[in-house]
């Protein structure tokens, strides 16, 4: 929630949008490089005893399609990224 109401002619005021717009500048800008593009990933569990069709890889493959899964009964379960060196957004 940002907290930015319409005046009481229904409009944002000027400064509201100009700050908006920087945010979006901002997270645009620290999501534009992907640190994990070439990561590994290892899960706790992963459904099926370890069917790669649920693995962890699937975190970072930056496909909308796959996923990661446990069984249906775990109900917690850990994921590591390893990044492979030390790395930071620009």
């Amino acid at each position: 929630m940002l907290n930015v109401p319409p005046n009481r002619d229904g409009l944002f005021s000027a400064e509201d949008v100009a700050s908006l717009a920087g945010f979006g500048a901002y997270l645009r800008g620290t999501f534009t490089q992907n640190l994990a593009a070439r990561a590994r990933a290892d899960a706790s569990h992963v459904r099926g005893g370890n069917d790669k069709q649920y693995g962890p890889a699937h975190l970072l493959d930056g496909r909308a399609d796959t996923y990661w899964a446990t069984d249906d009964q775990v109900t917690s379960a850990d994921v590591t990224i390893d990044l492979g060196r030390p790395a930071k957004s620009r």
